[in-house]
């Protein structure tokens, strides 16, 4: 199936220099070998590269997806050039192969995946197990005698465990992150290839899925770029090789079966998503609003009874053994309590706290970065809902003998998940890069003139790595960590403002 979008080369142009941009990341990932010390111009020759590729990837979109002539050729095809589904589903497809066999840039979490994925099929609890507990080591502060456990001898003897990040902390990863990590760990242990190879598969099952919901929401199928071909997407996902990836499948596959009416296969994909990341328990509020608007229309209550009761067993199944098991060392608590790096408005929160508290006599119950994630997942929570709320009075009943409505319940669907999943990404006190494999996939299927700002990260997120280098780790939180987000946020905010002024107009 070709797209029928007037070019005149410039689509063929971009997607030569997007192409050859990988090409050039492929080359540069041989100069970062993990037992060599890291030079500081080859990060800034990286992060450059990134940045150029991410423009590259975003005049393609443009010229693909957003390009003025693009509604006009649906209907009236002038095109001189085509780009046909199965050419980008190739090049996508090519690049993410490309870095399969090459040197991680800069990321070593795989690391702790498949130390977590040996201890899983050692019969082991990830949660109460760390590096340091394995390797024996008796003399570190952070691990108790007593809470040692008898060294496994063949990850203790595995070369590469002594590269795992914080070897003193537990895992943090949810189960059936877990379980695909031992899966890794079957097929060939301590393999990068073998773990790369796996994301490869699911995000090819991303890409089928995304493709499938675009044609049940009437969008063009041409959206699926903005995930398969996105450049932060394919070198965070492949190249850092980052567990994020299996999310998308779950998320997707969610989405289509709500949209087939299959509550118990829905449930069950959503809890598989918070058994990989917890933050998707977050979206089941709109979920359930969306179900109680059905029953309230046709009095039938048993879908939601049956997503409510397969989603918190399976839940419930899932996240208690890693909620059993906190403790101070443990990977959740850690990262819940203490975690914090290239966040823009957590940051400036905590810090408009902490002078706050400086001028108070009182004294206060909580810390200052404790009172800011409790302000952060309040208004988190408080949106959720909110967006549940909003679904729940829609106008818009998602009647099944009304397949017009189920399409546009289906797309207010989307789009309230990925409000929520940004928000999540925008507040949380961690902006990883590869957080953005969250809400990419929704994007392609939501996309409108009031979010597309969004794919600006593209751009401005490779920055992150300018935190490595000690000459700009100087300048990073007060220059660096802006740059990435402020641009961003602020034509967020003006598409929103110009949107609510249309509408007030309109009326």
């Amino acid at each position: 199936m070709a797209f029928n979008v007037t070019t005149k080369g410039l689509t063929h142009i971009a997607l030569l220099f997007l192409s050859a941009s990988f090409i050039a990341v492929f080359f540069l990932s041989t100069t970062f070998e993990y037992t060599v010390i890291l030079r500081d111009d080859h990060v800034y020759l990286y992060v450059a590269l990134m940045c150029t590729t991410g423009l590259f990837f975003l005049f393609l979109a443009y010229q693909l997806c957003f390009y003025p002539h693009y509604r006009r050729a649906r209907t009236t095809p002038t095109q001189t050039s085509t780009l046909s589904l199965r050419t980008i589903f190739i090049i996508g497809l090519v690049a993410r192969i490309l870095f399969v066999p090459s040197n991680a840039i800069l990321e070593d979490d795989f690391y702790r995946y498949f130390f977590d994925g040996s201890v899983v099929t050692h019969g082991e609890n990830p949660y109460s197990t760390s590096p340091k507990q394995v390797l024996g080591n008796d003399n570190i502060d952070s691990v108790k005698s007593e809470d040692q456990v008898e060294p496994l001898s063949d990850i203790a003897k595995a070369p590469l465990i002594h590269r795992v990040a914080y070897p003193d902390i537990q895992s943090i990863y949810p189960p059936v992150a877990q379980a695909f990590f031992a899966l890794s760990t079957i097929i060939s242990p301590y393999s990068v290839e073998t773990w790369r190879l796996l994301l490869v598969f699911m995000e090819v099952l991303t890409f089928y899925l995304c493709l499938k919901l675009l044609r049940l929401y009437k969008r063009p199928n041409v959206l699926v770029i903005l995930y398969w071909l996105n450049p932060l997407v394919i070198t965070e996902g492949i190249n850092a090789a980052h567990m994020d990836i299996l999310l998308p499948p779950f998320l997707l596959g969610t989405l289509l079966s709500l949209h087939h009416r299959r509550f118990g296969l829905s449930a069950l994909l959503l809890a598989g998503a918070v058994g990989i990341k917890l933050w998707p328990i977050l979206l089941v509020p709109v979920v359930v609003a969306r179900l109680l608007q059905t029953a309230k229309s046709t009095k039938e209550i048993s879908s939601l009874v049956t997503f409510i009761a397969i989603f918190g067993a399976v839940t419930g199944m899932l996240v208690l053994p890693q909620l059993l098991s906190v403790s101070y060392y443990s990977g959740l608590h850690q990262y819940s309590q203490y975690w914090q790096v290239n966040s823009l408005l957590f940051t400036y929160l905590n810090e408009l706290l902490v002078y706050a508290y400086e001028l108070t006599p009182i004294e206060w119950i909580l810390a200052p970065e404790e009172l800011s994630r409790l302000i952060v997942a309040t208004a988190v929570l408080v949106f959720a809902f909110s967006q549940a709320f909003m679904q729940y009075n829609s106008h818009v009943i998602p009647k099944h003998d009304s397949p017009n409505d189920v399409f546009h319940a289906d797309r207010e669907l989307v789009n309230q998940w990925l409000a929520i999943a940004f928000l999540v990404f925008i507040l949380s006190p961690t902006g990883y890069p590869w957080y953005t494999i969250w809400f990419i996939p929704l994007l392609s299927l939501g996309i409108t003139r009031a979010n597309w700002a969004m794919l600006l990260l593209t751009i401005s997120l490779p920055l992150y790595d300018l935190r490595y280098p000690e000459a700009s780790s100087v300048y990073f939180d007060a220059i660096v960590v802006p740059f990435s987000f402020a641009p961003v946020l602020a034509l967020l905010v003006w598409q929103y403002l110009f949107r609510r002024s249309q509408i007030a107009t309109n009326k």
